[in-house]
Protein backbone atom coordinates (compact mmCIF):
# COMPACT_ATOMS: atom_id res chain seq x y z
CA UNK A 1 0.00 0.00 0.00
CA UNK A 2 1.13 3.54 -0.77
CA UNK A 3 -0.45 6.72 0.61
CA UNK A 4 -0.39 10.29 -0.65
CA UNK A 5 -2.01 13.62 0.17
CA UNK A 6 -3.09 16.19 -2.43
CA UNK A 7 -1.14 19.37 -1.71
CA UNK A 8 -2.09 21.47 -4.74
CA UNK A 9 -4.45 21.45 -7.71
CA UNK A 10 -3.46 23.25 -10.90
CA UNK A 11 -5.85 25.76 -12.44
CA UNK A 12 -6.29 23.48 -15.49
CA UNK A 13 -5.95 20.13 -13.72
CA UNK A 14 -9.61 19.12 -13.71
CA UNK A 15 -11.81 19.27 -16.80
CA UNK A 16 -15.11 17.41 -16.63
CA UNK A 17 -14.94 16.91 -20.42
CA UNK A 18 -11.58 15.12 -20.16
CA UNK A 19 -11.81 11.96 -18.02
CA UNK A 20 -8.19 12.07 -16.83
CA UNK A 21 -6.28 13.26 -13.78
CA UNK A 22 -2.55 13.86 -14.04
CA UNK A 23 -0.74 13.47 -10.73
CA UNK A 24 2.81 14.56 -10.01
CA UNK A 25 5.02 14.68 -6.97
CA UNK A 26 6.13 17.90 -5.35
CA UNK A 27 9.12 18.34 -7.69
CA UNK A 28 6.87 19.08 -10.69
CA UNK A 29 7.78 22.17 -12.71
CA UNK A 30 5.57 25.26 -12.69
CA UNK A 31 4.28 24.41 -16.17
CA UNK A 32 3.28 20.90 -15.06
CA UNK A 33 1.67 22.25 -11.89
CA UNK A 34 -0.87 24.18 -14.00
CA UNK A 35 -2.33 20.97 -15.43
CA UNK A 36 -1.61 18.56 -12.58
CA UNK A 37 -2.71 17.48 -9.17
CA UNK A 38 0.30 17.57 -6.85
CA UNK A 39 0.59 14.69 -4.40
CA UNK A 40 2.95 14.25 -1.49
CA UNK A 41 3.72 10.59 -0.88
CA UNK A 42 3.23 10.21 2.86
CA UNK A 43 3.72 6.45 3.11
CA UNK A 44 5.97 4.65 0.64
CA UNK A 45 4.69 1.08 0.72
CA UNK A 46 5.19 -1.80 -1.68
CA UNK A 47 2.35 -1.12 -4.11
CA UNK A 48 2.28 -2.84 -7.48
CA UNK A 49 0.38 -1.31 -10.40
CA UNK A 50 -1.68 -4.12 -11.94
CA UNK A 51 -5.13 -5.00 -13.17
CA UNK A 52 -7.40 -5.41 -10.14
CA UNK A 53 -5.45 -3.05 -7.87
CA UNK A 54 -7.45 -0.33 -6.12
CA UNK A 55 -7.04 3.41 -5.75
CA UNK A 56 -9.04 5.36 -3.19
CA UNK A 57 -9.46 9.11 -3.36
CA UNK A 58 -10.95 9.87 0.05
CA UNK A 59 -14.04 7.61 0.11
CA UNK A 60 -14.19 7.06 -3.67
CA UNK A 61 -12.77 3.64 -4.63
CA UNK A 62 -11.61 2.76 -8.14
CA UNK A 63 -10.39 -0.54 -9.61
CA UNK A 64 -7.53 -0.59 -12.10
CA UNK A 65 -8.55 -2.19 -15.40
CA UNK A 66 -5.15 -1.63 -17.05
CA UNK A 67 -1.81 -0.48 -15.68
CA UNK A 68 0.53 0.94 -18.30
CA UNK A 69 4.06 -0.44 -18.25
CA UNK A 70 5.52 2.90 -17.07
CA UNK A 71 2.92 3.64 -14.38
CA UNK A 72 4.75 1.81 -11.57
CA UNK A 73 8.18 3.29 -12.40
CA UNK A 74 6.95 6.87 -12.85
CA UNK A 75 4.89 6.81 -9.67
CA UNK A 76 7.86 5.58 -7.66
CA UNK A 77 10.45 7.90 -9.20
CA UNK A 78 8.45 11.08 -9.91
CA UNK A 79 5.21 10.71 -8.01
CA UNK A 80 3.66 10.82 -11.50
CA UNK A 81 0.79 8.83 -12.87
CA UNK A 82 -2.22 9.58 -15.04
CA UNK A 83 -5.52 8.14 -13.88
CA UNK A 84 -7.93 7.64 -16.77
CA UNK A 85 -11.66 7.27 -16.09
CA UNK A 86 -12.70 5.54 -19.31
CA UNK A 87 -12.45 2.19 -21.07
CA UNK A 88 -9.03 1.10 -22.23
CA UNK A 89 -8.67 1.92 -25.93
CA UNK A 90 -7.86 -0.93 -28.31
CA UNK A 91 -4.90 1.06 -29.64
CA UNK A 92 -2.67 3.78 -28.23
CA UNK A 93 -3.31 3.18 -24.55
CA UNK A 94 -1.14 5.50 -22.43
CA UNK A 95 1.83 3.66 -20.93
CA UNK A 96 2.10 5.98 -17.93
CA UNK A 97 -1.57 5.59 -17.03
CA UNK A 98 -3.83 3.63 -14.79
CA UNK A 99 -7.21 3.05 -16.43
CA UNK A 100 -9.90 2.67 -13.78
CA UNK A 101 -13.55 1.93 -13.21
CA UNK A 102 -16.03 3.37 -12.38
CA UNK A 103 -15.62 6.12 -14.94
CA UNK A 104 -16.89 8.94 -12.70
CA UNK A 105 -14.35 11.66 -11.97
CA UNK A 106 -13.77 11.94 -8.23
CA UNK A 107 -14.15 15.04 -6.10
CA UNK A 108 -10.60 16.26 -5.43
CA UNK A 109 -9.52 18.98 -3.01
CA UNK A 110 -6.39 19.97 -1.16
CA UNK A 111 -6.00 17.39 1.58
CA UNK A 112 -7.63 14.54 -0.38
CA UNK A 113 -6.03 11.28 0.72
CA UNK A 114 -4.99 8.92 -2.05
CA UNK A 115 -4.44 5.28 -1.16
CA UNK A 116 -2.93 2.91 -3.70
CA UNK A 117 -3.66 -0.70 -2.67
Amino acid sequence: MKKAIVTDIGAQAIDTKEPILILFGETATQALRQVSIIQKISEEGDWQAHKGAEISLDDQVYTVTRAGRLAQKNLKELGHVAIVFQAVPHEDAMENALYVTPYDLPVIKKGTEIIYR
